[in-house]
């Protein structure tokens, strides 16, 4: 069985006050952005392992999936580590600065989790991410996602967003392909992961994240002047990977030719539930937001269904395309479901509609 990782990019893009100190970046750089980064990055280098990951947070940066919910998926996955990416602040523009590797105050140094703690700090140090100045990089605090997980869990905060040394250091790309690669170089080395045969996949077929973030922005200012919440989702395709998160229908979801197995979906205000049917299988149980995915990896979905949790002005549409044909029509809330059982789908787009 292929080692799991839970990737966690912290806060979301419109998380408040999480960005670089504005004297020192007139940009003021969202903390997410630099987070998400370092783990796209790290999901491209791990492609070539047998690895499963999973992104427990919002991989546009549109939402700021909870702490909870964050955890949640984790555990239910039951994955093997949980790797929380942030960037720190408290230097207050002086040269203070550095790497910090946290894990739960409950793990002993020589335990599981502290053995992952120090080979993380180690890596990410050897591959060149600055040291610092910190007394003591390698901490222990009661943070939610090092306490509510059920596997080891670390967080990395890779250095300090108002450090008059970090700040110029960790905006650059440079920087980012270095705490990839350390991080990288570490899960390889620790668990012993061996190179995937997995073929890759075309840049021109896959969602990538830069893909799905041109148009968020547009999408969310329309839902937002209609007084809409917006839909935030992404499936798992028989390439044995989960796509970026698409919003609303400003795109798809998918890859053209490649079957989707499993689907997670949210709203940015609200509950959504939902529940896929499985080729020659049956309906599974239905999912509220993200507490789990809808699907069974290994087999492939010909029908979704999507309803909001509870009643509302507004509707939720769900519609979905058969491997390599159109789409089927849109299906409004749960009075049908998008689909025809017996053919597998390859892409769905999700959308909230006025009643």
């Amino acid at each position: 069985m292929s080692f799991k990782i839970a990737i966690d990019a912290g806060h979301g893009l419109y998380t408040a006050g999480k960005r670089c100190l504005a004297s020192l970046d007139s940009s003021e750089t969202r903390e997410w952005t630099l987070n998400s980064r370092i783990a796209e990055k790290l999901q491209n280098l791990l492609s070539n392992y047998d690895v499963e990951i999973i992104r427990v947070d919002d991989t546009t940066g549109a939402t700021d999936v909870t702490l909870a919910d964050r955890c949640a998926k984790a555990n239910l996955s039951n994955v093997d580590l949980y790797l929380s990416i942030h960037h720190n602040a408290g230097a207050n523009g002086t040269e203070s600065g550095g790497l910090e590797v946290y894990r739960h105050s409950s793990c002993t140094e020589n335990g599981e989790t502290g053995l992952w703690q120090t080979a993380i700090y180690d890596s990410l140090i050897n591959a060149g991410v600055p040291q610092g100045n910190r007394a003591n990089p390698k901490k222990t605090a009661d943070f939610q996602v090092l306490r509510n997980t059920k596997m080891s869990a670390i967080l990395c905060e890779m250095g300090f967003m108002d450090s008059s040394v970090d700040t110029s250091v960790i905006l650059t790309d440079k920087f980012a392909n270095k705490a990839a690669q350390g991080l990288c170089n570490c899960l390889v080395a620790k668990a012993s992961l061996a190179k995937s045969d997995a073929q890759s996949v075309s840049n021109t077929e896959t969602q990538t994240v830069s893909q799905a973030t041109k148009t968020i922005n547009q999408t969310v200012e329309t839902n937002t002047a209609a007084n809409l919440p917006y839909a935030v989702y992404q499936v798992y395709t028989k390439a044995n990977k989960w796509l970026s998160n698409v919003v609303d229908d400003s795109d798809y979801a998918g890859i053209k030719r490649r079957a989707i197995q499993g689907l997670y979906v949210n709203l940015s205000a609200g509950s959504v539930q939902y529940q896929v049917h499985t080729v020659g299988g049956k309906w599974l149980p239905w999912v509220t937001d993200r507490l789990d995915y809808a699907g069974v990896f290994g087999k492939n979905i010909d029908a979704v269904r999507v309803k909001l949790a509870h009643a509302n002005n507004y509707s939720v549409q769900c519609r979905v395309a058969p491997i390599g044909s159109d789409y089927y029509p849109w299906v409004t809330d749960d009075n049908d479901y998008a689909g025809v059982l017996g053919k597998a789908i390859d892409r769905i787009q999700i959308r909230i509609v006025n009643k």
